[in-house]
């Protein structure tokens, strides 16, 4: 009989499942309008909103050069919210997207948004990014752009000839 392993591990473990499950939902389409009700998917680049920019293939959130370190569930709360801009995204569709097989309450979604909300500096009363709908869920407030990582961006770039 192997020993326990430590409470580390399993949650690591845990987590792991967890963001691999996020990650399975992204579909290659792409989809860049900003209707309510869109999903917005782009594997390999970003979403922009205010000063913050979403690396949808580095699932990292930065403001300008300097990242912006949340855990990996709030990250995922973030990523379903601004996929769908506009819309009500009710409390029972965030706890099966972002925790799919891991049994959480809402206390668990509502400490996910409020270190968002920190990370963010939104205020819940006038909220810039996520709204509160009270008893219902939470809705994607900020007006979004679909952009493509900055290498790929560079790497498009027409090159000066050095010839003349």
């Amino acid at each position: 009989m192997s020993p326990p392993r430590p409470a580390r591990l399993r949650t690591r473990r845990a987590v792991n499942i967890c963001c691999a499950v996020w990650l399975k939902g992204n579909p290659l389409a792409r989809d860049t309008s900003s209707e309510p009700g869109t999903v917005i998917t782009l594997p390999t680049g970003a979403v922009c909103f205010g000063p913050f920019r979403f690396d949808l293939a580095n699932v990292a959130l930065s403001q300008g050069d300097t990242p912006i370190h949340l855990p990996l569930h709030a990250l995922g709360v973030l990523e379903y919210l601004a996929r769908r801009p506009g819309s009500l995204v009710s409390n029972e569709e965030l706890l099966e997207a972002v925790w799919a097989n891991i049994h959480v309450n809402e206390d668990a979604l509502t400490q996910a948004v409020s270190l968002i909300r920190q990370a963010l500096g939104d205020d819940p009363e006038t909220p810039s990014y996520i709204a509160t709908v009270a008893k219902l869920g939470y809705r994607f407030v900020a007006e979004i752009s679909v952009g493509v990582r900055t290498e790929a961006r560079k790497a498009q770039r027409p090159r000066a000839s050095a010839t003349s």
